[in-house]
C-alpha cells in the first residue's frame, strides 16, 4: 500500500468562512447540512504526492483540489478530488497508478473514502469494482488504489486512489 501526501495552507480547509473540511456559520443542523463550507465547490490549489513500497511514486505534483461526493460530505472522513490544471503547473499527471497496462495520462483522480462504509470496513465499493473488473462484467467500473492518505503532514487513514 502506497502513502499519498495531500498539502494546502490550513485555511483552505479550516478557515470558518473559506474552509472547505469545515461547517462554516451558514449551515442546516439537519444531516446533510445544507448550506455547510463542505457543499461548496470550492478548489484550491494543493501539493500531492505519492510515494510507493518500492520506491517509485512522484513528489510535490501541483493541483487543484476540493471535495468529492454528495451526501459523503457531511460525513467526518471526506474523499477529495484533485485537478492537475496548467494553472497549477501540470496539466496531466502521466503515472500507472492502476499498473503498466492501464490508460494514462490522468486530469484528475479522486482520494476517496470509502463512501457511504467509511466507518465500518471502508473496502466495499473498491471491493466490487475490483470484482467487476477482475472477473471481465461487462459494466463500467473504475479502478482503485488502496493507500494511506496524509493531510498537511496528519494521518488521515485508508483511502483508495480512484479515477474520475
Amino acid at each position: 500500500m502506497g502513502v499519498v501526501s495531500l498539502v494546502t495552507a490550513p485555511e483552505n480547509l479550516w478557515d470558518n468562512d473559506k474552509g472547505i473540511y469545515v461547517f462554516g456559520d451558514k449551515f442546516n443542523s439537519e444531516f446533510p447540512y445544507n448550506g455547510a463550507n463542505f457543499h461548496e465547490d470550492w478548489e484550491y490549489p494543493a501539493s500531492i504526492g505519492l510515494y510507493e513500497l518500492d520506491n517509485t511514486g512522484f513528489d510535490n505534483t501541483y493541483c487543484g483540489v476540493r471535495l468529492f461526493g454528495a451526501y459523503s460530505r457531511a460525513l467526518p472522513a471526506k474523499s477529495f478530488a484533485c485537478f492537475f490544471r496548467g494553472k497549477y503547473g501540470v496539466e496531466q499527471i502521466e503515472y500507472p497508478f492502476f499498473g503498466e497496462n492501464y490508460v494514462t495520462p490522468f486530469n484528475s483522480l479522486v482520494l476517496r473514502n470509502g463512501g457511504q462504509d467509511w466507518n465500518r470496513a471502508r473496502m466495499r465499493d473498491a471491493l466490487v469494482s475490483k470484482l467487476a473488473i477482475d472477473h471481465g462484467l461487462k459494466v463500467d467500473c473504475m479502478n482503485m488504489k488502496p493507500v494511506v492518505l496524509y493531510l498537511n503532514g496528519e494521518y488521515w487513514g485508508c483511502y483508495y486512489i480512484r479515477e474520475k
